[in-house]
């Protein structure tokens, strides 16, 4: 039998792993190179500034306020903590979806579609969200089962009271993190991408990890991952939904297996 020669080792298909190596580099690293050879020199100078100012001040603001009672403050009196966790999220999508489209609106150079709102990109990155979601969730199984983050999820003390509270508190939960993707993968990478490239991925993480200060050792780690993953797809697929969808769906699914073992 005749032993295989170099040029069938060339010609043999790619293996597994290196086929699938070679489309994580294809969809991150060429989608950063990509960036940064769109880059614009001739982009409007002021709108990283518009944008980097503001996201900071905003993000201040989120952080600042993340533990305010938002409807006692500005509706003094009695409320049930069902309308607190309401009040928040209204806070959060007026402060992380009102101010940035305020922001783009006014910003020569800037419109709505710099937010990434759009759909049609997003059928063909799909794959991506789907195999994010299939390596996350035996994570979250593992972590619901850790003392940590039982006793941070759900983050509503009366998710169990009722049918009620849990289906308002988990919309409500939503509504929050879709203002988050607008926010950080929306108004921080679709504005600044044309003007910094590729870096705009690697700023809209710092702010969101620091969001995430407080919450389990492991979370805050995996935000760094989930933050650049996230910002990449967004811009590759031109749309946030994709993210926003797959962040909700492990929020979801980790409230649901800290009940189920608590």
């Amino acid at each position: 039998m005749n032993s295989p020669t170099a040029a069938d080792s060339v010609r043999r298909p790619p293996g597994l792993w290196r086929r699938a190596a070679r489309s994580v580099d294809d969809a991150f690293v060429g989608t950063w190179r990509d960036m940064d050879v769109a880059r614009a020199p001739d982009a409007p100078p002021w709108v990283p500034a518009v944008v980097v100012v503001g996201a900071a001040l905003l993000s201040a603001a989120l952080i600042a306020w993340s533990g305010v009672d938002v409807l006692g403050w500005i509706l003094p009196g009695r409320h049930t903590a069902l309308e607190g966790v309401g009040a928040v999220a209204a806070w959060r999508v007026a402060l992380l979806v009102g101010a940035p489209i305020v922001i783009v609106v006014l910003t020569p150079g800037l419109d709505l579609s710099s937010l990434l709102f759009g759909i049609r990109g997003l059928r063909g990155n799909l794959r991506w969200y789907l195999i994010g979601f299939a390596v996350v969730i035996p994570l979250v199984i593992w972590a619901s089962g850790l003392a940590a983050f039982q006793q941070k999820y759900p983050m509503y003390p009366y998710v169990q009271r009722s049918t009620f509270d849990l289906v308002g508190y988990e919309l409500s939960y939503a509504a929050g993190i879709v203002a988050i993707e607008v926010f950080f993968r929306g108004f921080l990478v679709g504005p600044l991408a044309p003007r910094l490239g590729s870096s705009a991925v690697f700023v809209s993480v710092l702010p969101y990890v620091l969001i995430h200060v407080g919450k389990p050792p492991l979370e805050v780690l995996g935000s760094v991952i989930a933050g650049i993953f996230l910002a990449t797809l967004a811009h590759r697929s031109q749309s946030i939904w994709g993210g926003a969808a797959l962040h909700v769906g492990i929020a979801w699914s980790m409230d649901a297996l800290a009940l189920l073992r608590a």
